[in-house]
């Protein structure tokens, strides 16, 4: 077993190693990843002169509860992935043959293939804890985020062996139900907690003295049983994946090229990020569709080809409208607790930071953009528009999805709190989608490969997001101001964040053009 170990580690090592030696020939890259190191370095070190500067304090109930039946539910969520035949476990066909024609054994390559897949969702996770250090600003430690974050990774995805191995022993549905009944378990108490916001009854309490709140200050204190037990958690599911490793080769290969493919589609936007197939179908189309969209032409048949992808999958319809629903009955929820609030305006620019900061790190940090795929067509670069119309025409194409299901959180918080003010969330709402997508463009026009994208140019699409949303917020706020009109001051800043996307994808189209061949090869890099 030890020299098992010793020759998956040599060959991670020698991977690892040439891909820092290709970092460094590229001095643009290797600078990239010294800024995200830089940058966290300093946000750890603020962090901590913060705490000894501020008194610390817990997060209140039933926020606290909230945050742990969440992860509760995430866990039954990916563990219905598992179930259903969805684990990442090898990066690519290549890596698959290699491993499973080698003489190490299976046992063995199952752990390496389950710790890997951890110590990657650990590595990216590094970058929600600037998440949590902006949100939890008066609470926690660094040490305490840090590892609680980790061990919740660990914990998330070191369970996905046992669950395939469940699959193939008592089947699909059955594991499915199992993941299910987890889930639940994490839905009904936060369902209770989120109506409880609005009235405070004694189930809410009695699900409060558990003491999940308890737990989750605990972990972010850094109090070292909790994360003791957290960890002992991850070490047992890696344990049991050890036990369960056996005939699992044509499982987890099957499941690796269902995950290898879902992160293709991911790079199309935000909507696909969560389909998992694209099951077209050939249906009738409607004599007042195809009359609006033969309207459609030059660069906006991209937009339209977006969209006939969008009606031939029934899993993206399914997964667009849940996020509808999801995001116009989160704002309905947290407009009515804004509306009973003592401070109506102070509440609602503390939810809106908190819905912005998560919408901007977990789309930088949850997306990558990809556009090999197109580059690759001649019909891509056959027609007489130039190319920065295409660019923006696809910008909006993918778009579209993540922006209609922001504008239905804002109207379901305007409805909620009976402020027709809070409708000027939606045109930001428009332009802060676009304005992040054309960002990660402008990105991607410098560093195409989706290893950058995935790993430190998330904390740089990230900041230059922020950076970039100053401009036009300072506009808009100045002319506001000046003319006493609020509706004036928000189409300034809209107007400016536009102009600056479409400045962005300008500079992204004079960086591709001509070169379509070399920036999908250098995609997969």
């Amino acid at each position: 077993m030890i020299q098992d170990l010793s020759a998956l580690y040599y060959l991670e090592y020698r991977q690892i190693v040439n891909r820092i030696r290709e970092t460094s020939r590229q001095p643009g890259r290797a600078l990239i990843y010294i800024f995200a190191i830089g940058y966290f370095v300093v946000i750890t070190v603020l962090r901590a002169h913060g705490h000894r500067a501020l008194p610390m304090k817990a997060i209140p109930e039933p926020y606290a509860s909230l945050v742990i039946f969440t992860f509760v539910t995430l866990l039954g969520v990916m563990a219905y992935g598992a179930a259903s035949g969805i684990v990442g476990a090898f990066s690519s066909a290549a890596d698959a043959r290699f491993l499973t024609g080698s003489a190490i054994s299976e046992r063995v390559v199952v752990v390496w293939l389950q710790v890997r897949r951890s110590g990657i969702s650990i590595a990216r996770m590094l970058f929600t804890i600037v998440l949590y250090a902006l949100i939890f600003a008066g609470s926690g430690t660094v040490v305490g985020i840090s590892f609680a974050t980790l061990g919740g990774t660990l914990v998330a995805t070191a369970m996905a062996v046992p669950m395939l191995k469940l699959r193939t022993r008592v089947g699909a549905r059955t594991a499915q139900s199992l993941a299910g009944a987890v889930a639940a378990i994490g839905i009904l108490p936060m369902m209770i907690l989120l109506a409880s916001l609005l009235n405070r009854t004694h189930t809410a309490a009695g699900i409060e003295s558990l003491g999940a709140g308890v737990a989750f200050n605990a972990l972010f204190n850094g109090n070292t049983l909790a994360l003791s037990a957290l960890y002992g958690c991850g070490v047992a599911l890696i344990a049991l994946a050890y036990a369960t490793g056996t005939n699992l080769y044509p499982d987890l290969y099957a499941a690796s090229l269902r995950v290898l493919e879902f992160r293709e589609r991911q790079k199309r936007g935000a909507g696909a990020a969560f389909t998992m197939e694209h099951a077209y179908e050939h249906r009738t189309t409607r004599p007042a569709a195809r009359l609006r969209f033969e309207q459609l032409n030059g660069p906006w048949t991209i937009a339209w080809k977006e969209w006939i992808a969008f009606t031939r999958s029934p899993s993206m319809q399914r997964v667009f409208w849940f996020g509808l629903a999801a995001c116009c009955a989160c704002g309905g929820l947290f407009g009515a607790v804004v509306a009973r609030s003592h401070d109506p305006i102070a509440e609602s620019l503390s939810f809106a930071s908190v819905a912005s900061n998560m919408i901007v790190i977990f789309v930088a940090m949850g997306s990558a953009i990809g556009l090999a795929t197109d580059l690759r067509k001649p019909l891509w670069w056959l027609g007489p528009d130039p190319l920065w119309m295409r660019l923006f025409a696809w910008t909006v194409g993918t778009s579209w999805r993540l922006a209609a299901c922001l504008c239905a959180g804002v109207l379901g918080w305007a409805l909620a709190s009976h402020s027709a003010a809070a409708l000027v969330g939606i045109p930001i709402s428009i332009a802060a989608v676009l304005h992040l997508r054309a960002v990660g463009l402008a990105l991607y026009a410098l560093f195409p490969s989706t290893i950058d994208q995935r790993g430190p140019l998330a904390f740089v699409r990230a900041l230059l997001t922020y950076i970039l949303a100053v401009p036009p917020a300072i506009a808009g706020g100045v002319i506001g101001y000046a003319f006493h009109t609020l509706i004036g001051g928000v189409m300034v800043g809209v107007s400016a964040a536009i102009l600056e996307a479409l400045v962005l994808v300008t500079f992204a189209s004079a960086r591709i053009d001509g070169r379509g061949v070399a920036f999908a090869q250098a995609e997969g890099m």
